[in-house]
């Protein structure tokens, strides 16, 4: 009987040891360690809950007093009890801890599935607006190209680069290289000089060479060399960092006085005469 109630009394001590270390696991507001907490609590409440029956029955058999026996149960009770309602003030503040995770990963969730849906709206956007100036882009070129059928030089080029149509109905230029066949734009159209000119601001200026290639990733211009040289030299960009400095003005003739010699000791006064 002794061994068990000093066994209960070690007990009760871890019991009072591991309660004092409650308030500074909660103040980490860690879940992992506030739950080990938790469950420590529950386990040695348990085993005082045990020895506590075997420490009864054995007083019982050996004939103490009810009341003795009463008070020494209810004095090892008033020092659980505490331990009782803190472990479920730990259940409590684990649960809205828990809840306040999920709201917040369901928030992260929603925030994500808003930016997934505002990344498809804008795709959407972007793909819609590709899709207008691709049509507003061969209205212009099918316009240009009924236009520039009116051209002295359109039945030349349309036997040289054997112009046919697509699917879309454009006239394209069917060479030799398989596969990638460019649009045709006659160079006598307004259209065709505004998107030369529309090339050559892409390329940030460039010269004639670099304004050609960009034209000719899609599209063929007969005389594209002759068209980009004009309109690069009325580009008003181009023309200030082109245009040259004034030439300096020619100097003027020098006095006589400093182009005739005169002697050392030459009168003032005649100086003054030979000026007038």
């Amino acid at each position: 009987m002794d061994k068990l109630e000093k066994h209960l009394t070690g007990k009760l001590k871890l019991l009072k040891f591991t309660f004092e270390k409650t308030s500074e696991i909660v103040s980490k507001a860690n879940i992992v360690a506030i739950e080990r907490q938790r469950v420590a609590l529950l386990k040695i409440t348990a085993n005082i809950e045990e020895v506590k029956l075997r420490i009864l029955e054995g007083k019982f058999e050996r004939g103490d007093n009810d009341e003795t026996i009463t008070n020494w149960s209810k004095n090892v009770e008033e020092q659980v009890e505490n331990v009782d309602a803190e472990v479920e003030k730990l259940q409590k503040y684990l649960d809205e801890m828990k809840a306040n995770q999920a709201s917040k990963a369901k928030e992260a969730e929603r925030a994500q599935q808003l930016q997934f849906e505002k990344e498809q709206y804008e795709q959407k956007l972007h793909f819609e607006h590709k899709k207008r100036l691709k049509h507003k882009r061969n209205f212009g070129e099918e316009k240009a190209q009924r236009q520039g059928k009116a051209s002295e030089k359109y039945d030349a080029d349309r036997m040289q680069l054997n112009l046919q149509r697509n699917q879309s109905g454009l006239l394209e230029c069917r060479g030799r290289f398989q596969g990638h066949y460019p649009i045709y734009l006659p160079d006598t159209e307004i259209y065709t000089e505004k998107f030369v000119q529309q090339a050559h601001e892409d390329t940030l200026h460039g010269e004639v060479g670099l304004t050609m290639a960009k034209v000719r990733e899609n599209h063929w211009v007969p005389r594209l060399r002759q068209l980009a040289k004009r309109l690069i030299k009325k580009c008003p960009s181009c023309k200030r960092f082109q245009i040259t400095a004034l030439a300096s003005p020619p100097s003027g003739f020098l006095p006589k006085d400093r182009t005739e010699g005169n002697t050392a000791f030459f009168p003032t006064w005649q100086r003054i005469n030979t000026r007038k």
